[in-house]
């Protein structure tokens, strides 16, 4: 017979939140602060059996010697791919075209490698037909490397096994990369090539930086540079920049001195690299607003010569009396970009009078115009507009797109509103409104330079409809939005799309992405029902998708307004679908009617009657409200507990799982909630906790899966098919249901088998605060954000059609990826988290 427990020390509302108890008399610290009685009436929790024990032991032996032997299979698989890759710097003959090499993305550069992955190089004489190609066209006119110096290295690479160093294979990798990245469409037939090629050249970029400096190694890294100058993110290519300039200053290049006892032909060489260099610095930082690294007045070097005797590729003879230098060109409208910086961007540029900014913004014109007087008339637009000219076509057209970029920037000179002009804009459509009223007859006033900008636009208008195929370089460009852009077929593809966006960052962000965008507060209700109705993007509006904050109906009330007033015009129908949360619908959120189902008719009526009112239940019957009052079709997408990665330009992350994984990984701990209130479930008498836990369930669903709801209802609703709405028209996204206490064990045996937690099983939070506090939750949601349970019932979505993807098994089986994604986000909360902690 067992031994009788000792007597417990912890008084009852101790023991049961399982925090620890002081025993102070005449009551403990605990319930002197929730004011509650301190008794020891309680009974304790059983202790497992020894059968029970045995069973839990063996299970958890099961599981680790399961990740033991996966983690053995990998073992044994990298092992043998590394048998076949060999030694990087010296590759067999044999293994030398099937070498494994680091992974990017085929779409474009990326400073993330997963890895080696077996790839093949071209032969010599393929390898050495691209690279004569670039040598002669795209490096001819941006010279950053001397030509037989690159085919001298190629060869020695593919016939002297010493030659495969770290610093050659990445300078071969490089070239190949920029061949194809700057080649014209179709001139390779392997294409995807480009992305294994700057792969491969990553791998190596650490040696190429700490290894001992040379010429070469300022080259790779700037043609990692000109690669990475074309990505959405310009933060890799300004690195790149800064480390290619400081180790040009080490060499010195950026001082004739350090060239006088040099061949003139070596001395030629570094002095191109340094104004190549010097171009990459003026053209990203500008692009990115940020301060170039090279300082003019460190400059003590001559500029480029006008056209070398025996260099024939940088002069350009579409005609026998015509002749042009594109590479002075080029640095001497980087001199002036960085120019335009500092009228711009810089901090002395904030301090500028009136007067003194509008002699800088003359000066600028000044020198732009001098820049466009030297080019001959071969090379000017008008000609560009008869034909190709001599196959500069491409990068002619870069170049005009640069100085028009420029004469734009310095018209509306704002560090505030550079390169989208919304507040300038905004004036004028003001100046517009009272005009058309009568209020104003004098002419609106215009930025300097106007006419000739509206000059050079038209004419760049011009010139870049007729260029169908565009290089890489002429276009310097939330997963809904992605979904929607990326469909292939369907009245979604053929529908127009527009996005609201609330600042200069998203302007930027998502004017890439070839949609309509306006910037409005929409806090502004003046402002968003006149961005709805007047606006040219948004003058073919019918229905608006709102996917923003779900506790502040001021947003949405006003869109539906501009929603309103658009369909008193038109007399079409509009529609306004409403995103938000399923928590509403929760015990803890004092929800009263048990079973909440999408396809009640008076569910709306039942959210009236919420005892304690609260942000979510206020926008969906003001919503439902105004819409009905001003016409407009509306609906509501109750969302559940999301998980995985999204696919929009922001914060990709969704919020439960990452949280949970951070705050593990910090605490060398996987904690979670003990779940108190046993009345979820009426008519249950739970006895163990065992039993409680598996109807500690809660509504889930796949970011993927929630998108594909979003677009099924887009769909409807553009094929003008009938659709619940108003006040039944109610869609739970839920996908399936989710164990609260699965996640965080799953998360702490995939943690513990990473070595990044010190158990393998999960603890209770010692405190809410605590909990709050290492989630970055607010504190007076955090308990019934993570252990809400609801008894939701979604019959609508499901028939529309919509046939979700993830299921509970397959989300749990994904916890490594949660993880891998985790550690490689941004860490980000929503900015409705951060409005609802206090300060």
């Amino acid at each position: 017979m067992r031994a009788s427990q000792p007597p417990r020390k912890a008084c009852d509302l101790c023991y049961r939140k399982r925090i620890k108890c002081d025993g102070l008399k005449p009551r403990c610290s605990s319930c002197r602060l929730h004011d509650s009685e301190c008794t020891h009436g309680a009974a304790s929790r059983k202790s497992l059996s020894r059968k029970q024990a045995s069973v839990r032991h063996h299970q958890l032996d099961e599981a680790l010697q399961s990740r033991v032997d996966t983690l053995e299979g990998q073992v044994s698989n990298i092992l043998e791919r590394l048998d076949k890759f060999g030694s990087v710097a010296s590759p067999g003959k044999d293994d030398l075209f099937s070498m494994p090499w680091a992974v990017s993305r085929t779409s474009g550069p990326t400073t993330e490698s997963s890895g080696p992955r077996a790839g093949g190089m071209p032969t010599l004489q393929a390898t050495l037909s691209i690279v004569q190609n670039y040598l002669a066209t795209y490096n001819s006119l941006l010279p950053l490397f001397d030509s037989k110096t690159v085919l001298q290295i190629i060869r020695s690479w593919y016939q002297i096994r010493e030659s495969r160093n770290a610093v050659n294979s990445a300078l071969l990798n490089v070239v190949l990369a920029l061949a194809q990245h700057t080649s014209a469409p179709g001139h390779f037939a392997d294409g995807n090539n480009a992305s294994m090629y700057l792969s491969n050249a990553q791998a190596f970029l650490t040696e190429v930086i700490t290894h001992d400096i040379e010429l070469i190694n300022v080259q790779v890294i700037l043609g990692l540079a000109i690669l990475f100058g074309t990505a959405d993110d310009l933060t890799p290519a300004l690195t790149l920049v800064a480390t290619g300039l400081r180790l040009a200053q080490k060499l010195g290049l950026h001082n004739s001195r350090g060239s006088e006892h040099l061949d003139p032909s070596l001395a030629l060489q570094r002095s191109r690299v340094f104004w190549v260099a010097y171009i990459l610095d003026r053209d990203i930082s500008l692009r990115a607003g940020l301060a170039p690294i090279q300082l003019d007045t460190d400059i003590d070097l001559d500029l480029p010569p006008y056209g070398v005797e025996n260099d024939r590729h940088l002069q350009f003879v579409p005609t026998s009396n015509s002749k042009w230098d594109f590479f002075r060109a080029r640095v001497d409208l980087a001199s002036i970009q960085g120019k335009v910086y500092d009228c711009v961007y810089s901090a002395s540029a904030r301090k500028y009078s009136r007067e003194q900014k509008a002699e800088s913004i003359a000066s600028i014109f000044r020198l732009l115009d001098v820049w466009t007087s030297q080019i001959p008339c071969e090379f000017q637009e008008a000609a560009l507009l008869q034909g190709d000219v001599a196959g500069l076509s491409q990068y002619l057209c870069v170049l005009y797109s640069i100085r028009l970029s420029c004469r734009t920037l310095v018209s509306f000179a704002s560090y505030q509103d550079s390169f989208h002009y919304s507040r300038w804009l905004g004036h004028l459509q003001r100046y517009g409104d009272k005009v058309a009223t009568g209020q104003l007859i004098s002419y609106a006033p215009l930025p300097f330079g106007w006419q000739t900008l509206v000059a050079e636009s038209r004419e760049f208008l011009i010139l870049f409809e007729k260029f169908g195929s565009k290089d890489p370089l002429f276009i310097h460009g939330g997963s809904i939005l992605t979904d929607f852009l990326n469909r292939e077929s369907g009245l979604i593809k053929e529908a127009k799309i527009s996005a609201a966006v609330r600042s200069e960052e998203q302007v930027k962000v998502l004017s890439q992405l070839g949609i309509n965008l306006i910037q409005v507060d929409l806090n502004d209700a003046t402002a968003t029902v006149d961005a709805v109705i007047r606006n040219k993007a948004w003058a073919e509006v019918d229905i608006v998708l709102h996917l923003a904050n779900a506790m502040d109906y001021r947003p949405a009330t006003h869109l539906i307004r501009g929603l309103g007033e658009r369909r008193k015009v038109t007399a079409e129908e509009t529609f306004f679908v409403h995103s938000s949360v399923m928590g509403i619908y929760i015990p803890e959120y004092n929800w009263p009617h048990g079973e909440a189902k999408d396809s009640d008719p008076l569910l709306h009526e039942k959210e009236k009657k919420i005892p304690s009112p609260n942000p979510v239940q206020q926008a969906h019957i003001l919503i439902t409200r105004e819409a009905k009052n001003q016409n407009v079709t509306s609906l509501i997408v109750p969302i559940p507990v999301v998980y995985g990665r999204g696919t929009g330009a922001y914060r990709k992350e969704s919020t439960p799982f990452p949280s949970l994984i951070r705050a593990s990984i910090k605490l060398k701990t996987v904690y979670k909630f003990d779940k108190e209130g046993l009345d979820v479930f009426p008519g249950f008498n739970f006895v163990s906790i065992e039993v409680l836990t598996s109807f500690q369930v809660t509504a889930a669903a796949h970011v993927s899966d929630i998108v594909a709801l979003f677009a099924l209802i887009t769909e409807k609703i553009l094929r003008k098919e009938p659709i619940p709405n108003g006040e039944n028209g109610y869609f739970f996204a839920m996908a399936h249901r989710l164990s609260w206490w699965a996640v965080p064990e799953q998360v702490a045996q995939r943690l513990y088998a990473r070595g990044l937690v010190s158990e393998p099983q999960a603890k209770i939070w010692p405190s809410d605060d605590m909990a709050a506090e290492s989630l970055g939750w607010p504190p007076q949601f955090v308990r019934a954000m993570a252990t809400h349970v609801g008894n939701f019932t979604p019959e609508n979505a499901y028939r529309l059609g919509w046939q979700p993807q993830w299921d509970e098994r397959k989300m749990l089986d994904s916890i490594d990826d949660e993880i891998i994604a985790t550690q490689a986000g941004s860490g980000i909360s929503p900015s409705i988290y951060a409005s609802l902690t206090p300060k």
